[in-house]
């Protein structure tokens, strides 16, 4: 009986790390829209997803204060190797750690970005070989809004003296 117990456990366990597994390949487009970063040691390269299905694309050089930016379309298809489709987006990397002569063209070919997801994290692979990829930003959250402070008052049962009459003295007054 005891040993039952044990491989029940040892079931239970396997199967637990088996759901939080799937969990990690479970991704949602909806999972995937923000801001993404990857540093090419060279420039930044900065992907913002919307929500809408379109994409803006910025990169900066080193040492420079100017952006490039482009946009178009995105879209993310599912299955075994989920990945992000850019439509006309630039490529910026050569495929072997320079910077491209026409970096700041945009591609008519489609530039598609593995989706890998962590339990810390969610990436786009632009370059699997390299291990290169942007790294989705951590979006800060706006500070909770504190509720206003209200002063209640009683309300005021004085009447304002009538124009061109005296003030009536104050029940304290008249008792003196």
């Amino acid at each position: 009986m005891r040993t039952t117990t044990i491989i029940r456990a040892a079931l239970a366990a396997i199967l637990a790390a088996g759901c939080a597994a799937c969990n990690l390949y479970d991704i949602s487009r909806d999972d995937l829209v923000g801001d993404y970063q990857l540093d090419l040691g060279y420039g930044v390269e900065t992907v913002r997803l919307a929500n809408d299905g379109n994409y803006t694309q910025l990169f900066r050089l080193a040492g420079d204060e100017t952006w490039t930016t482009n946009s178009g379309a995105w879209e993310f298809k599912t299955g075994q190797r989920p990945e992000v489709v850019l439509q006309n987006s630039l490529r910026i990397d050569d495929g072997a750690g320079k910077l491209r002569a026409d970096f700041k063209t945009a591609a008519t070919a489609p530039q598609t970005l593995l989706v890998k997801k962590t339990l810390a994290s969610l990436s786009l692979l632009a370059d699997e070989s390299r291990s290169l990829a942007f790294t989705k930003l951590k979006q800060e959250q706006p500070p909770a809004k504190t509720p206003p402070i209200f002063r209640v008052t009683p309300p005021n049962t004085d009447q304002p003296p009538e124009p061109d009459q005296p003030a009536k003295p104050a029940v304290s007054d008249q008792a003196k």
